[in-house]
Protein backbone atom coordinates (compact mmCIF):
# COMPACT_ATOMS: atom_id res chain seq x y z
CA UNK A 1 0.00 0.00 0.00
CA UNK A 2 3.03 2.07 0.88
CA UNK A 3 3.83 2.09 -3.37
CA UNK A 4 0.65 4.03 -4.14
CA UNK A 5 1.73 7.13 -2.67
CA UNK A 6 5.61 6.92 -3.61
CA UNK A 7 4.56 6.34 -7.76
CA UNK A 8 1.74 9.31 -7.51
CA UNK A 9 4.52 11.91 -5.73
CA UNK A 10 7.57 10.01 -8.17
CA UNK A 11 4.78 10.87 -11.11
CA UNK A 12 3.83 14.06 -10.13
CA UNK A 13 7.66 15.19 -9.74
CA UNK A 14 8.31 14.16 -13.22
CA UNK A 15 5.29 16.09 -14.58
CA UNK A 16 6.25 19.36 -12.53
CA UNK A 17 9.74 19.06 -13.79
CA UNK A 18 8.51 19.60 -17.64
CA UNK A 19 6.69 22.63 -16.21
CA UNK A 20 8.94 26.09 -16.18
CA UNK A 21 6.13 28.12 -15.06
CA UNK A 22 5.50 25.94 -12.28
CA UNK A 23 9.01 26.34 -10.66
CA UNK A 24 9.00 30.36 -11.22
CA UNK A 25 5.06 30.52 -9.19
CA UNK A 26 6.67 28.72 -6.65
CA UNK A 27 9.44 31.15 -6.20
CA UNK A 28 7.35 34.26 -5.47
CA UNK A 29 6.12 33.91 -1.55
CA UNK A 30 4.83 37.47 -1.56
CA UNK A 31 0.90 38.02 -2.37
CA UNK A 32 -1.05 40.27 -3.17
CA UNK A 33 -4.89 41.52 -3.23
CA UNK A 34 -5.51 38.21 -1.29
CA UNK A 35 -6.14 37.72 2.98
CA UNK A 36 -4.72 34.89 4.82
CA UNK A 37 -7.54 34.57 7.19
CA UNK A 38 -6.19 32.71 9.95
CA UNK A 39 -8.38 30.55 12.56
CA UNK A 40 -7.50 29.30 16.82
CA UNK A 41 -9.81 28.19 19.21
CA UNK A 42 -8.63 27.92 22.83
CA UNK A 43 -5.10 28.54 24.18
CA UNK A 44 -3.20 27.44 27.33
CA UNK A 45 -0.90 29.15 29.40
CA UNK A 46 1.06 25.75 30.04
CA UNK A 47 -1.58 24.11 32.86
CA UNK A 48 -3.67 22.35 30.70
CA UNK A 49 -2.49 19.89 28.13
CA UNK A 50 -3.11 21.08 24.53
CA UNK A 51 -4.44 18.71 22.12
CA UNK A 52 -5.50 19.49 18.24
CA UNK A 53 -8.03 22.51 19.02
CA UNK A 54 -5.74 24.43 21.56
CA UNK A 55 -2.09 25.43 21.50
CA UNK A 56 0.20 26.98 24.32
CA UNK A 57 0.63 31.00 24.38
CA UNK A 58 4.41 30.69 23.27
CA UNK A 59 3.47 28.90 20.27
CA UNK A 60 0.86 31.79 19.57
CA UNK A 61 3.76 34.37 20.06
CA UNK A 62 5.92 32.77 18.15
CA UNK A 63 3.76 32.39 15.07
CA UNK A 64 2.92 35.97 15.17
CA UNK A 65 6.18 37.38 15.32
CA UNK A 66 7.83 34.83 12.69
CA UNK A 67 4.86 36.22 10.44
CA UNK A 68 5.68 39.82 11.44
CA UNK A 69 9.37 39.37 10.65
CA UNK A 70 8.62 37.89 7.37
CA UNK A 71 6.88 40.38 6.11
CA UNK A 72 3.17 39.79 7.24
CA UNK A 73 0.57 42.62 7.70
CA UNK A 74 -2.03 41.71 9.82
CA UNK A 75 -5.27 43.80 9.26
CA UNK A 76 -8.96 44.27 11.21
CA UNK A 77 -11.78 42.93 9.76
CA UNK A 78 -12.59 46.34 8.96
CA UNK A 79 -10.70 46.43 6.49
CA UNK A 80 -11.17 42.79 5.52
CA UNK A 81 -14.51 43.72 4.76
CA UNK A 82 -13.88 47.40 3.01
CA UNK A 83 -11.15 44.98 1.11
CA UNK A 84 -14.51 42.44 0.03
CA UNK A 85 -16.37 45.32 -1.45
CA UNK A 86 -13.72 46.81 -3.59
CA UNK A 87 -11.26 48.22 -1.38
CA UNK A 88 -7.37 47.60 -0.95
CA UNK A 89 -4.84 45.52 1.61
CA UNK A 90 -1.18 45.52 2.09
CA UNK A 91 0.44 42.76 0.42
CA UNK A 92 0.56 39.45 2.52
CA UNK A 93 -2.42 40.70 4.72
CA UNK A 94 -3.71 38.55 7.52
CA UNK A 95 -6.91 38.39 9.26
CA UNK A 96 -6.56 36.63 12.97
CA UNK A 97 -9.74 34.69 14.04
CA UNK A 98 -10.99 33.01 17.25
CA UNK A 99 -13.71 30.62 17.56
CA UNK A 100 -15.98 30.19 20.55
CA UNK A 101 -15.57 33.24 22.57
CA UNK A 102 -13.39 31.47 25.16
CA UNK A 103 -12.29 32.86 28.59
CA UNK A 104 -8.65 31.91 27.24
CA UNK A 105 -9.30 34.95 23.88
CA UNK A 106 -9.10 37.68 26.72
CA UNK A 107 -7.19 36.34 29.62
CA UNK A 108 -4.16 34.88 27.06
CA UNK A 109 -4.29 35.33 23.40
CA UNK A 110 -5.46 39.40 23.52
CA UNK A 111 -3.01 40.38 25.63
CA UNK A 112 -0.57 38.95 23.06
CA UNK A 113 -2.08 40.42 19.75
CA UNK A 114 -2.08 43.54 21.93
CA UNK A 115 1.22 43.98 22.70
CA UNK A 116 1.73 43.50 19.09
CA UNK A 117 -0.60 45.66 17.88
CA UNK A 118 -2.43 43.12 15.73
CA UNK A 119 -5.94 43.54 15.61
CA UNK A 120 -8.71 40.34 15.52
CA UNK A 121 -12.02 39.06 15.43
CA UNK A 122 -13.67 36.46 18.31
CA UNK A 123 -16.71 34.65 16.71
CA UNK A 124 -18.97 34.60 19.81
CA UNK A 125 -21.31 32.03 21.37
CA UNK A 126 -23.18 33.92 23.01
CA UNK A 127 -25.98 31.50 25.43
CA UNK A 128 -22.29 30.77 26.62
CA UNK A 129 -21.74 34.31 28.05
CA UNK A 130 -22.03 34.61 31.64
CA UNK A 131 -22.98 30.84 31.85
CA UNK A 132 -21.01 28.88 33.81
CA UNK A 133 -22.69 25.43 32.85
CA UNK A 134 -22.09 25.71 29.15
CA UNK A 135 -19.37 23.39 28.50
CA UNK A 136 -16.74 22.57 30.39
CA UNK A 137 -14.08 25.19 28.63
CA UNK A 138 -15.04 28.70 30.50
CA UNK A 139 -15.99 31.27 28.48
CA UNK A 140 -16.04 35.33 28.09
CA UNK A 141 -18.74 36.91 30.72
CA UNK A 142 -19.81 40.47 28.84
CA UNK A 143 -17.54 42.42 30.84
CA UNK A 144 -14.49 40.64 29.42
CA UNK A 145 -16.06 41.26 26.35
CA UNK A 146 -16.03 45.13 26.58
CA UNK A 147 -12.82 45.04 27.93
CA UNK A 148 -11.45 43.33 24.63
CA UNK A 149 -13.18 45.63 22.66
CA UNK A 150 -12.51 48.77 24.75
CA UNK A 151 -9.81 50.12 22.46
CA UNK A 152 -11.40 48.85 18.93
CA UNK A 153 -8.34 46.67 18.30
CA UNK A 154 -10.62 44.18 18.62
CA UNK A 155 -14.04 43.22 17.15
CA UNK A 156 -16.68 40.29 18.87
CA UNK A 157 -19.25 38.54 15.98
CA UNK A 158 -21.70 36.22 15.54
CA UNK A 159 -21.33 32.22 16.13
CA UNK A 160 -24.55 31.42 16.98
CA UNK A 161 -27.02 32.48 20.23
CA UNK A 162 -27.72 28.39 21.11
CA UNK A 163 -27.11 26.51 17.84
CA UNK A 164 -23.66 25.27 18.55
CA UNK A 165 -24.07 21.83 18.39
CA UNK A 166 -24.20 19.00 16.27
CA UNK A 167 -26.82 17.05 14.80
CA UNK A 168 -25.63 14.12 13.14
CA UNK A 169 -22.27 13.82 11.14
CA UNK A 170 -23.42 16.20 8.13
CA UNK A 171 -25.87 18.74 10.24
CA UNK A 172 -25.31 21.03 13.25
CA UNK A 173 -28.16 23.32 15.02
CA UNK A 174 -27.81 25.81 12.04
CA UNK A 175 -28.59 23.94 9.05
CA UNK A 176 -30.67 20.74 10.62
CA UNK A 177 -34.54 20.37 10.58
CA UNK A 178 -35.12 19.78 13.90
CA UNK A 179 -38.35 17.98 15.32
CA UNK A 180 -40.76 19.55 17.38
CA UNK A 181 -43.32 17.39 19.62
CA UNK A 182 -41.61 14.58 17.23
CA UNK A 183 -42.63 16.41 14.21
CA UNK A 184 -40.10 17.08 11.79
CA UNK A 185 -40.36 21.37 11.81
CA UNK A 186 -42.19 22.75 8.23
CA UNK A 187 -38.96 25.25 6.08
CA UNK A 188 -41.36 28.13 7.82
CA UNK A 189 -40.82 26.99 11.13
CA UNK A 190 -37.29 26.48 10.46
CA UNK A 191 -36.22 29.73 9.43
CA UNK A 192 -37.97 31.54 12.01
CA UNK A 193 -36.16 29.52 14.63
CA UNK A 194 -32.54 29.85 13.34
CA UNK A 195 -33.28 34.17 12.24
CA UNK A 196 -34.20 34.29 15.73
CA UNK A 197 -31.25 32.63 17.02
CA UNK A 198 -29.06 34.68 14.91
CA UNK A 199 -30.80 37.65 15.83
CA UNK A 200 -30.98 37.01 19.76
CA UNK A 201 -26.98 37.18 19.03
CA UNK A 202 -26.75 40.13 17.65
CA UNK A 203 -28.86 42.05 20.26
CA UNK A 204 -26.59 40.92 22.61
CA UNK A 205 -23.39 41.85 20.96
CA UNK A 206 -24.56 45.51 19.86
CA UNK A 207 -24.28 47.02 22.76
CA UNK A 208 -20.82 45.80 22.59
CA UNK A 209 -18.97 46.11 19.30
CA UNK A 210 -18.57 49.50 17.71
CA UNK A 211 -18.89 48.75 14.37
CA UNK A 212 -22.15 46.31 13.06
CA UNK A 213 -22.54 42.86 13.62
CA UNK A 214 -22.59 41.74 10.19
CA UNK A 215 -20.36 38.86 10.26
CA UNK A 216 -20.75 34.90 11.61
CA UNK A 217 -18.74 31.49 11.90
CA UNK A 218 -20.61 28.61 10.88
CA UNK A 219 -20.26 25.97 14.08
CA UNK A 220 -18.49 23.66 13.32
CA UNK A 221 -18.16 24.76 9.49
CA UNK A 222 -21.22 23.21 8.56
CA UNK A 223 -23.60 25.17 6.14
CA UNK A 224 -25.68 25.12 2.96
CA UNK A 225 -27.99 27.20 1.30
CA UNK A 226 -30.73 27.63 3.25
CA UNK A 227 -28.65 28.58 6.13
CA UNK A 228 -26.75 31.14 4.17
CA UNK A 229 -30.02 32.41 2.61
CA UNK A 230 -31.43 32.60 6.30
CA UNK A 231 -28.19 35.02 7.45
CA UNK A 232 -28.51 37.15 4.37
CA UNK A 233 -32.39 37.74 5.66
CA UNK A 234 -30.65 38.52 9.11
CA UNK A 235 -28.84 41.24 7.54
CA UNK A 236 -25.07 38.87 8.45
CA UNK A 237 -22.93 40.06 4.94
CA UNK A 238 -19.72 37.61 5.52
CA UNK A 239 -19.53 34.12 7.09
CA UNK A 240 -16.53 32.39 7.61
CA UNK A 241 -16.20 28.58 7.16
CA UNK A 242 -13.44 25.98 8.23
CA UNK A 243 -12.02 25.31 4.85
CA UNK A 244 -8.59 25.67 4.15
CA UNK A 245 -8.00 28.60 1.69
CA UNK A 246 -7.37 31.96 0.93
CA UNK A 247 -9.97 35.01 0.49
CA UNK A 248 -9.49 37.18 -2.63
CA UNK A 249 -12.69 39.89 -3.56
CA UNK A 250 -14.83 37.03 -5.66
CA UNK A 251 -14.66 34.69 -2.87
CA UNK A 252 -18.43 33.98 -1.89
CA UNK A 253 -19.00 36.52 1.33
CA UNK A 254 -20.72 34.17 2.85
CA UNK A 255 -18.26 31.06 2.35
CA UNK A 256 -15.30 32.08 3.19
CA UNK A 257 -12.59 29.97 3.55
CA UNK A 258 -9.84 30.11 6.18
CA UNK A 259 -6.55 28.41 7.80
CA UNK A 260 -5.98 26.98 11.01
CA UNK A 261 -3.21 27.98 12.77
CA UNK A 262 -4.26 26.84 16.19
CA UNK A 263 -2.60 23.22 16.27
CA UNK A 264 0.37 22.55 18.36
CA UNK A 265 1.74 20.76 15.78
CA UNK A 266 1.92 23.50 13.68
CA UNK A 267 4.92 25.97 13.80
CA UNK A 268 5.56 29.12 12.30
CA UNK A 269 7.23 27.97 9.53
CA UNK A 270 4.43 25.65 8.80
CA UNK A 271 1.90 28.22 8.85
CA UNK A 272 3.85 30.48 6.51
CA UNK A 273 4.10 27.12 4.09
CA UNK A 274 0.64 26.69 4.32
CA UNK A 275 -0.51 30.49 3.78
CA UNK A 276 2.00 30.57 0.59
CA UNK A 277 0.47 26.97 -0.62
CA UNK A 278 -3.05 28.44 -0.67
CA UNK A 279 -1.82 32.01 -1.83
CA UNK A 280 0.11 30.36 -4.97
CA UNK A 281 -2.43 26.75 -5.22
CA UNK A 282 -0.32 26.46 -8.88
CA UNK A 283 3.21 26.17 -7.29
CA UNK A 284 5.29 23.82 -7.41
CA UNK A 285 5.01 22.85 -3.80
CA UNK A 286 1.77 23.35 -3.54
CA UNK A 287 0.60 20.69 -6.02
CA UNK A 288 3.35 18.51 -4.25
CA UNK A 289 1.34 18.60 -1.25
CA UNK A 290 -2.24 18.05 -2.82
CA UNK A 291 -0.80 15.25 -4.70
CA UNK A 292 0.46 13.64 -1.78
CA UNK A 293 -2.07 14.35 0.35
CA UNK A 294 -4.74 12.53 -2.24
CA UNK A 295 -1.85 9.68 -2.66
CA UNK A 296 -2.30 9.10 1.72
CA UNK A 297 -5.64 9.38 1.75
CA UNK A 298 -6.91 7.41 -1.62
CA UNK A 299 -6.33 4.05 0.33
CA UNK A 300 -9.07 5.26 2.89
CA UNK A 301 -11.60 6.37 0.54
CA UNK A 302 -14.24 3.95 -0.85
CA UNK A 303 -14.14 5.10 -4.06
CA UNK A 304 -10.50 4.16 -4.36
CA UNK A 305 -11.61 0.70 -3.82
CA UNK A 306 -14.27 0.92 -6.36
CA UNK A 307 -12.22 2.51 -8.79
CA UNK A 308 -9.73 -0.58 -8.57
CA UNK A 309 -12.36 -3.29 -8.40
CA UNK A 310 -13.68 -1.71 -12.01
CA UNK A 311 -9.61 -1.77 -13.36
CA UNK A 312 -9.81 -5.22 -12.25
CA UNK A 313 -12.83 -5.94 -14.18
CA UNK A 314 -11.63 -3.83 -16.99
CA UNK A 315 -8.05 -5.79 -17.22
CA UNK A 316 -10.13 -9.40 -17.14
CA UNK A 317 -12.74 -8.27 -19.81
CA UNK A 318 -9.58 -7.38 -21.98
CA UNK A 319 -8.04 -10.68 -20.96
CA UNK A 320 -10.79 -12.67 -21.50
CA UNK A 321 -11.68 -11.33 -25.35
CA UNK A 322 -8.12 -11.79 -25.72
CA UNK A 323 -8.11 -15.04 -25.30
CA UNK A 324 -11.14 -15.57 -27.39
CA UNK A 325 -9.52 -13.99 -30.01
CA UNK A 326 -7.30 -16.01 -30.35
CA UNK A 327 -8.49 -19.17 -29.56
CA UNK A 328 -8.12 -21.42 -26.67
CA UNK A 329 -4.50 -21.67 -25.45
CA UNK A 330 -5.35 -24.59 -23.33
CA UNK A 331 -6.67 -26.84 -26.15
CA UNK A 332 -4.04 -30.10 -27.23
Amino acid sequence: MNTIPRIAILLTTLFLLLIPTVHAAASKSEYNNKVAILMYHHMTDGVNKPNTDIMTTKQFDDQLSYLQRKGFHFISLRQYIDFMKGGTVPSNAVLVTFDDGYESYSSLAYPILKSKNIPSVAFIITSATDNKKYGYIPHMTHEELKQVTADNLAEVQCHTNNLHYLVDKRHNGLTAYLKVNGIKETQEQYQKRVQGDVTACKNQLMPINASPIDTFAYPYGIHDRKSEEVLRQANIQFAFTVKEGISTQKTNRLAIPRINGGSPSITPADLEAIIIRNAHPYSMDAILHRANHLARQAPHRKSFWALCFLLLIGIGYMGYRQIRKSGNPFAA
